[in-house]
């Protein structure tokens, strides 16, 4: 390790035309530094590493303190915001998990919300007709494009007898595929006529219990209501929204 080079002219000769003399026995000093040296409390070098060490100290301790606090208050922002979840039922929920599964009306009223008895003509098929084993069954009158359609809205007992009863309806022309928005997956059966002259067009969810079929004068008029009347919620949303 060489010395600092403001304390060399201390331990060399003054002038090279001096007559050498033996050298002596240095006495006992601090290791690494001449004897003339400066204690380091007096050296400038000192002073000023101690003039850009505290402030530099006292301001990693102050920005230390600002960031814990920035972070403190992170961590309880990110607990303040932690989601919530409006459920079917009108209740809230840490997570959709803890949602029922829709039911009833208000149910039916949730996963299909272009169902809405408040604001359309409709009746209660299961007061109409107590034979009717569906549990939930709806029937809604509306005029789409000049003609009026109706819209049937049901909850199905399940998947397999649902698919015999569609079947039987419209023949043998089932097909998998996904709702008009694209996020749904649903079995649609192609128009079908009715006895009394009308043509009717069915839809099954595939991954929930709930059906729509609509009766209109022509095929095309059926088809088109299916397809821009009739709303599906997503399968991520079938129990619960995330409010925002």
């Amino acid at each position: 390790m060489s010395a600092p080079a403001d304390e060399t002219d201390d331990v060399m000769d003054a002038s090279p035309h001096q007559t050498q003399t033996e050298p002596q026995p240095e006495p006992q000093s601090e290791p690494l530094l001449p004897d003339a040296a400066p204690a380091a409390r007096s050296r400038p070098g000192a002073r000023r590493t101690a003039l850009v060490v505290v402030p530099l100290f006292a301001g990693l301790v102050a920005a230390g303190a600002v960031g814990g606090q920035m972070l403190w208050a992170e961590i309880e922002g990110s607990e303040a915001a932690a989601p919530r979840f409006f459920c079917w039922n009108a209740e809230e929920a840490a997570d959709p998990s803890d949602c029922p599964k829709p039911r009833g009306a208000d149910g039916l009223a949730w996963v299909l919300p272009s169902f809405r008895p408040d604001r359309l003509d409709c009746v209660d098929e299961l007061e109409l007709n107590p034979d009717y084993n569906r549990p939930v069954m709806w029937t809604c009158d509306q005029v789409v494009g000049g003609q009026p359609v109706s819209v049937t809205y049901s909850q199905v007992t399940g998947q397999r007898a649902a698919l015999r009863y569609f079947d039987k309806m419209h023949g043998d022309s089932r097909v998998a595929t996904r709702s008009a928005d694209g996020r749904s997956e649903v079995f649609r059966w192609a128009p079908s006529q009715t006895p009394a002259g009308d043509w009717q067009v069915s839809l099954l969810l595939r991954d929930a219990p709930y059906a729509v079929t609509v009766v209109a004068p022509t095929a095309k008029d059926a088809e088109r209501t299916l397809e821009h009347r009739v709303r599906i919620r997503p399968p991520d949303a079938r129990r619960a929204v995330e409010l925002t």
